[in-house]
């Protein structure tokens, strides 16, 4: 759509300054945008979303116009009729644990958005430094070399054939209810160790109620207890990119994650259920020769693919090969 660059009828300028402006009128400064401002009381998060994508738009075209300023001014033909933008306006802010939880979750974005361009720029920004923090931590673990000495040789990470299938940590209520209202947590949220300790004293574990879906128009459902996400991201970190995981650690909370939801299927062995292709999926990962050495590279494909699998999507052996293909070529994968 082109810009109106014509100027308001009255004598001053869309800037509010007199016309013509003078010739050395500041257009850096004053296509700076104002610094955040706080969001209304209880403004959602998709609210602030829709705002501020608004206000961008708005401060797009402004810019422009304020373009067109100054190349008219710089050229021979002077500023004639051409006028600046109007004024830049402020965004609203958003805080430390809203960038948190978008970057976290992509369901999330979907469901608030269409997100502003800054904001959009931030997760990437957040997304690349993970990739390369992983990275680079990969790079010092490979660095450090074992002491070579008799009586020293002792097996390193050792792979459990079997490990995706061991039951040997109970998984607390308030977890199982939590995967039972399909609310999928952090990967390192299984870790043998949080379990523990909410086993032992559940009031470790942040905890909310949510409300069923109805699934009886006679019968109102009762409220369940699940996890508090965000006092449970300020508690153990939210973002599920693999920045605090190992392979080992992998291996542990793939199979409490797998107990946990074979525990909320079906018994039957020939039914066809979220387990059953959660266990074919781990068991694709784990056998593979690169699962060691590679972890960060292919870790960002099997967390998008485990959220296929746990959102109704049937295990295919065919495709995960065909998904790997085009990393394996820019890897060291063998």
């Amino acid at each position: 759509m082109a810009q109106d660059n014509t100027p308001p009828s009255s004598q001053l300028s869309r800037c509010g300054q007199p016309l013509p402006l003078p010739a050395n009128f500041d257009c850096v400064a004053y296509t700076q945008i104002p610094p955040s401002i706080p969001p209304l009381p209880n403004m959602t998060l998709r609210e602030k979303n829709k705002a501020n994508t608004a206000f961008e738009k708005r401060n797009e075209e402004s810019v422009a116009m304020t373009r067109s300023f100054e190349r008219a001014r710089a050229s021979s033909a002077g500023v004639g009729s051409v006028d600046v933008g109007p004024p830049l306006v402020a965004l609203y802010e958003y805080s430390d644990s809203d960038i948190e939880l978008m970057a976290s979750s992509k369901e999330l974005v979907d469901a608030v958005g269409p997100l502003p361009i800054s904001v959009t720029l931030k997760l990437a920004e957040i997304r690349l430094k993970i990739v390369k923090d992983t990275s680079e931590k990969s790079r010092r673990e490979k660095e450090k070399s074992p002491v070579s000495t008799i009586g020293t040789l002792v097996m390193q990470n050792p792979v459990e054939y079997s490990s995706v299938l061991s039951e040997d940590v109970h998984i607390p209520n308030i977890f199982l209810e939590t995967v039972n209202q399909k609310l999928w947590l952090p990967l390192h949220w299984w870790m043998d160790a949080i379990l523990r300790d909410a086993d032992r004293d559940p009031q470790s574990v942040p905890s909310t109620t949510c409300t069923p879906s109805q699934t009886s128009p006679t019968t109102k459902p009762v409220k369940v207890q699940v996890i508090d996400f965000e006092k449970m991201i300020t508690k153990h970190g939210g973002l599920d990119y693999g920045t605090t995981l190992t392979p080992s650690k992998w291996r542990q909370c793939a199979r409490n994650l797998l107990k946990a939801v074979t525990q909320l299927c079906s018994s039957d062995p020939t039914a066809i259920t979220p387990a059953t292709e959660l266990s074919k999926h781990l068991k694709f990962f784990t056998l593979n020769k690169w699962f060691d050495d590679e972890f960060h590279v292919w870790y960002p494909l099997e967390y998008e693919l485990r959220g296929k699998v746990l959102h109704n999507t049937l295990y295919n052996e065919t495709a995960r090969r065909g998904a790997t293909s085009d990393i394996t070529s820019r890897s060291t994968f063998r």
